[in-house]
């Protein structure tokens, strides 16, 4: 589990809070969305996850490791994976397998491990027929599943994931939150995503809305997807079926239910009503 204790957090002494008082729990094997708008500090909450920045005040625990212990940030950075927007900023070798190798490698394994986690990741990921490939030729959610293939292999319980789809068409994106929900259900390994857009987060256990370096809500996504004007309110785009239905009852007083969430759904209902007229 990941505890995070009533952690605040600045760039400076000087400087502004970025983050306030947080207090949060991430459980192994759990699903979790921390959804907010630019500038809520979910990306600073990201990198405090695995020790790249260190609490003012208040403490992270993994799995009972504290973060600001030097003796403990290998060991922290092993179990919690981080992967950045861009992940081709992060290769650093001219295959992917050798890029999948790279982190294993500095862990000092034998070859016949390192060879298995490659294989392994990278069959998990559908990317076994890219292994030979340069990474610059990938498209971007190709790119995306190769960076996570890399933190796979240094077999994490956590993986956080900082907008992966931010980069990405809509292809790309379906490829890498496929991924993601599969790695979480089928391999049990706890996702934390940072997003600022509601789609890639209604799969979640949990969804944590952030606002101005604090935590607003924590829900279930049933709890907040059909809710468009607090999702506005918090400058956070509600899903477009959901908008659609908010019109159509603004302009026929309450025709629909704000709980449907499905394209087929709203059509059968749409139909459904119709035959009523």
């Amino acid at each position: 589990m990941i505890n995070i204790e009533k952690v605040s957090f600045s760039y400076s002494n000087t400087g502004p809070m970025i983050l306030k008082d947080i207090v949060l729990e991430i459980s192994e094997h759990e699903f979790v969305a921390v959804i907010g708008n630019n500038g809520s500090g979910k990306t600073t909450l990201a990198k405090l996850l695995n020790g790249i920045y260190l609490p003012d005040t208040g403490r992270i625990l993994v799995d009972g490791m504290d973060t600001r212990a030097s003796e403990n940030r290998i060991l922290i950075k092993q179990k919690v994976g981080l992967l950045f927007p861009e992940a081709d900023k992060q290769f650093i070798s001219s295959t992917v397998e050798e890029d999948v190798a790279f982190g294993p490698e500095n862990l000092d394994l034998k070859q016949n491990e390192i060879r298995a986690r490659v294989d392994n990741t990278l069959k998990l990921l559908s990317m076994e027929d890219f292994a030979k490939h340069p990474p610059y030729l990938l498209s971007g959610g190709q790119k995306q599943k190769v960076g996570i293939a890399g933190l796979l292999a240094m077999k994490p319980a956590y993986l956080v994931l900082d907008e992966p789809g931010s980069m990405l068409d809509e292809t790309g994106k379906q490829e890498v939150f496929q991924a993601l929900w599969q790695l979480n259900k089928n391999e049990g390994i706890a996702i934390v995503l940072i997003t600022h857009e509601l789609s890639p987060a209604i799969k979640a256990d949990r969804i944590v809305l952030m606002e101005s370096g604090q935590i607003k809500a924590q829900c279930v996504p049933e709890q907040i997807v059909y809710q468009p004007e607090l999702l506005r309110a918090m400058q956070i785009q509600p899903l477009e079926i959901s908008s659609f239905i908010e019109a159509l009852n603004t302009a026929h007083s309450g025709l629909l239910s704000m709980e449907i969430n499905d394209v087929d759904k709203l059509v059968e209902e749409l139909c459904r009503l119709k035959q009523k007229m």
